[in-house]
């Protein structure tokens, strides 16, 4: 899964999960710093791991 495709998908659920997310009073997550740096490399594993150069 590359960046872009995880952008759709939240892009297309976005929606129903506010809803959710507000009919359970949770409130929608905020980002600071490098935390959703961090979230997306986990999210890829060794992915985003630095590559050596050719």
């Amino acid at each position: 899964m590359t960046s872009c495709h995880m952008v759709a998908a939240l892009w297309e659920h976005g929606p129903a999960m506010a809803d959710r997310m507000k009919s359970k009073n949770i409130p929608w997550p905020r980002f600071s710093g490098t935390e959703m740096a961090d979230l997306t490399a986990s999210l890829h594993g060794l992915e985003f791991k630095r590559r050596p150069a050719d």
